[in-house]
């Protein structure tokens, strides 16, 4: 093994390792029960009993055939699966956006960790994952096509692709976004040259629009129609989902798990005012479109991260030319040849580090009902189920909505807020924190039971009401019971 293969490896297995998480994420439980639902009995169209506050509302189950994929991967391998198989997602994006930068293996390898910091809090066992891989697809066959290493026909991958995004999730719009971008950006290009030669000729512009045309047509077939275009512009304009979920609000700079987001914007900036050669319009509105969505809500900066890394490395690198540097970053430094000895001690020292990387995943997913402990009730739905009482209403902690689900208690509220709706959910912010007529509003939903995070302010007054008793306590959740 050289020591560029091991090089490669070597980041791989990085990413792979730290991308095997014990699936812990909110709404993991109702996505494994909807796709049996789905594999049961079609897509429903209404909330099936998860929740008693739901009632007749409308589900726009608009990630039907992820649930269904998750759920017959849980089937087959359990929690395991599910890790395994989005690791190997998280993988196989990076893989794409490696192949679609310059500078490989060095270069390209050490901006792809770096953006992969940025990338990894947001790395869990969720549908969200397969519109970064996707949206990583589009811009390696693009680049590709760009760059004369595809044939224009290459293209075609995309409208298929589209088919399936679309009903994978509702995020296939930024699939039209990175699409759009390149036309405008190629159409900026040809009207305003100037700047580096890469782009498309207006042919070429026109048959990209062409082919992004037939993949907007075939957006279509899916259960939902031209609706399920509208659907994202409702839930981005939420100003309830905007205030009361975290991911769905701006970075909070003073917690550190952004702070990777922070340092690749910096590095992005600082690459293309180094660079040797104008960025792009292309490149331009690829970073401040992005970096404009990371810091209007958490749950794009991933996709601030995919379009970043190859731009990234390109800059670098043109920023490097007529240095010493070139070569090396450029991948072209010529290696002294290794002797047999050194080639198979690489080659030990590489399956040395896909093992112990194996052994990592295995101690992360042993571990993970202690895992489940620490950040769900579990204790806590054990009693309820042990004293008759999953089937009482339950007021519930939000986050935990999903949980209880898959454990078959019905819920006040979950992860689904679209469902719900802003007004069901200001209500529950305001009853959680014990604002308003938060005594009304148990009242009103008859709830009988309170299911709480130990630090929520409502369990402070229940605590002081005497109409409620402590039931159950732990350190993580406490259960209070109407008093009969």
């Amino acid at each position: 093994m050289t020591i560029k293969q091991f090089f490669t490896l070597l980041v791989f297995v990085v990413i792979w390792t730290t991308a095997v998480r014990a699936p812990l994420d909110p709404d993991l439980w109702w996505h494994l029960r909807a796709g049996e639902i789905i594999l049961e009995s079609g897509i429903p169209d209404q909330d099936p009993g998860f929740s008693f506050t739901a009632g007749d509302n409308d589900w726009f189950m608009h990630e039907w055939l992820s649930d269904l994929l998750m759920h017959l991967i849980y089937a087959v391998g359990g929690i395991w699966g599910l890790a395994l198989f989005f690791s190997l997602v998280v993988v196989l994006t990076f893989v794409l956006l490696y192949r679609a930068s310059v500078g490989r293996p060095y270069l390209a390898g050490f901006v792809l960790i770096l953006g992969y910091w940025a990338y990894h809090p947001f790395v869990h066992s969720r549908p969200q994952l397969f519109n970064t891989l996707l949206a990583a697809l589009f811009i390696f066959v693009v680049e590709g096509v760009k760059n004369h290493r595809f044939d224009q026909k290459w293209l075609w991958v995309i409208p298929p692709v589209m088919l399936v995004w679309a009903n994978l999730h509702s995020g296939f719009l930024l699939g039209f976004a990175v699409l759009g971008v390149y036309i405008v950006g190629a159409g900026l290009q040809l009207v305003w040259p100037g700047r580096e030669g890469r782009g498309f000729t207006w042919p070429e512009v026109g048959y990209l629009g062409g082919v992004t045309a037939v993949g907007g047509l075939l957006t279509l077939l899916n259960p939902r129609g031209f609706s399920l275009w509208l659907y994202p512009f409702e839930t981005l304009t939420s100003d309830a989902m905007r205030l009361m979920i975290a991911e769905w609000g701006s970075p909070n700079f003073h917690n550190r798990i952004f702070l990777p987001f922070l340092i690749l914007f910096f590095v992005t900036i600082v690459s293309m005012v180094l660079s040797r050669r104008l960025p792009t319009w292309t490149d331009w509105l690829f970073v401040l479109g992005t970096a404009f969505a990371g810091l209007q809500s958490v749950r794009h900066i991933p996709i601030f991260v995919v379009v970043v890394v190859p731009i990234i490395a390109r800059q670098i690198l043109s920023a490097s030319e007529g240095t010493k540097a070139y070569t090396l970053l450029a991948g072209r430094a010529s290696s002294a040849p290794l002797t047999s000895l050194l080639y198979r001690f690489n080659f030990m020292l590489g399956i040395l580090l896909c093992l112990m990387a194996l052994g990592w995943a295995g101690y992360v997913l042993f571990n993970y009902e202690d895992s489940l402990r620490e950040v769900y009730p579990v204790a806590a739905v054990n009693y309820l189920e042990r004293t008759g009482r999953t089937e009482a209403r339950i007021f519930n902690h939000y986050g935990w909505g999903g949980y209880l689900i898959g454990r078959g208690v019905p819920v006040f509220i979950d992860g689904r807020a679209d469902l719900y709706g802003d007004e069901f959910m200001r209500v529950y912010d305001d009853t959680v924190r014990g604002r308003g007529v938060w005594q009304q509003t148990l009242q009103a939903y008859g709830i009988t039971h309170a299911l709480l995070d130990e630090k929520s302010a409502l369990v402070s007054l229940l605590a002081l009401s005497p109409d409620w008793q402590l039931l159950y306590r732990d350190e993580l959740a406490v259960i209070y019971g109407r008093v009969e």
